[in-house]
């Protein structure tokens, strides 16, 4: 079932925020009522107060909200209501949820956005935190209204080999005996890869974005 927070599904200018610099009050709060996970406190309604962190579109158990720092209109993250690792340590019932909520909100954001591509990528972990540390493990997919050229710089920057994937489902399957960092990607073709590489911060977004 899916809910929505407007009747117009999602707006037609996404908010763009080049700061994402909070005040030290803020910092504290997430801090203290949200074990310093920024993801858990921007969907709250405390995190709610900030209109960078307004929620766009929202489905039973993931809410669509501005990526943090973003540069281009559009770029979004599909983050989990509840605090939950990476795709790759997901339950086979909750990444199959996982999958065909996605699949719904890319079929609206093309159909509301016809001229637009857009695609999607985790920088995820295998391994559980025990401590949300500063919402790093929050799972959270960035959607975005780029080209598929983005996933080849990045392959070649990294040097690495791709393995290709059926579905975002074949994840936790795929990487259930390793240890490691990985980059999950879905082009604009719906054509799903991953590769298992370490990467510095925010890689993926230094590379094109």
């Amino acid at each position: 079932m899916i809910e929505t927070t407007s009747s117009s599904l999602i707006p037609n200018i996404y908010p763009i925020n080049t700061n994402g610099i909070l005040s030290q009050s803020v910092y504290d709060e997430i801090l203290i009522d949200f074990d310093g996970c920024r993801l858990c406190w921007a969907i709250d309604k405390q995190g709610q107060r900030e209109p960078v962190n307004q929620i766009l579109y929202e489905t039973d158990d993931y809410c669509l909200i501005p990526a943090l720092g973003s540069i281009i209109p559009g770029y979004v993250l599909l983050v989990s209501k509840e605090h939950m690792n990476s795709c790759a340590t997901l339950s086979e019932d909750v990444i199959n949820s996982l999958e065909s909520q996605l699949n719904q909100i890319l079929k609206l954001l093309k159909i509301k956005f016809p001229n637009r591509n857009w695609i999607v990528f985790e920088q995820g972990s295998t391994v559980c935190s025990e401590t949300k540390g500063c919402c790093i493990d929050h799972l959270h997919l960035h959607i975005v209204p780029v080209g598929n050229t983005i996933i080849s710089d990045s392959v070649s920057k990294l040097a690495s080999t791709p393995k290709r994937l059926s579905s975002i489902s074949d994840l936790p399957i795929l990487l259930s005996n390793q240890n490691s960092h990985y980059l999950y990607f879905r082009d604009t073709n719906d054509n799903n890869t991953v590769l298992t590489v370490e990467y510095p911060s925010q890689f993926v977004r230094k590379v094109k974005l």
